[in-house]
């Protein structure tokens, strides 16, 4: 007996909320993993379609078409599927991309802090509205390194490290305060984008500086 039918005998729900919790239920793996590289597949076909002319139309038409991307990962994540939900998770970071791209041809080469600045913006923006929880996680890692980028080496760098750690930490301990919040899922999304930050950040560091040292 399947845990809806538990509930649909004792009561708990209805007729209609039964139906709910059926369609709601996953299907499955090898269904699902068959629908995300379907999604993956027809995402890298529309954004080679797309990005690709963006190139010849200059830093301005790329910024028009990478926050065109992402305004369409949005609408797509609005709909609430398996395969919307992975196909506007490749179109928002390919959006993302070609919007800091973009930026970034207004700056010297080498210059990585303006571009960081408007990638932590952008990560930032995309994760506020609904999407799915990977695609928050993903933008919120990406706000994390934008924001070290900013940071830069040094004293700095490892002071943020144990700010994300900790926050992480404390999000894990007050959990039963914030779980049930309407931002619980984006808050959910951050606490583990920041442990995860944390946790590469000295293998970055690490590579930045050997990276310093041969030069």
């Amino acid at each position: 007996m399947t845990f809806a039918e538990l509930l649909r005998e004792h009561g708990i729900v209805d007729a209609e909320g039964h139906r709910a919790l059926v369609a709601q239920r996953p299907g499955p793996w090898w269904l699902m993993l068959l629908q995300a590289l379907a999604a993956w597949f027809a995402s890298l076909l529309i954004v080679s379609a797309v990005v690709l002319p963006a190139i010849g139309l200059g830093m301005a038409g790329q910024g028009v078409v990478g926050a065109a991307l992402c305004v369409t990962a949005i609408a797509l994540f609005r709909r609430g599927g398996l395969f919307t939900d992975q196909m506007g998770l490749a179109l928002s970071l390919a959006g993302q991309g070609l919007l800091v791209w973009a930026v970034g041809g207004h700056f010297d080469a080498g210059t990585h802090r303006p571009m960081a600045a408007v990638g932590a913006l952008v990560a930032g923006a995309m994760m506020l509205p609904k999407a799915s929880g990977l695609h928050r996680r993903a933008c919120g890692v990406l706000l994390a390194v934008a924001l070290g980028v900013l940071i830069g080496e040094g004293q700095g760098s490892e002071m943020f490290g144990v700010v994300l750690m900790a926050a992480a930490v404390l999000s894990c301990v007050t959990r039963g305060r914030w779980a049930a919040h309407p931002r619980g899922s984006l808050l959910g999304a951050a606490a583990l984008a920041c442990g995860l930050s944390a946790l590469a950040l000295p293998a970055v560091l690490t590579l930045a500086r050997g990276e310093a040292w041969v030069g």
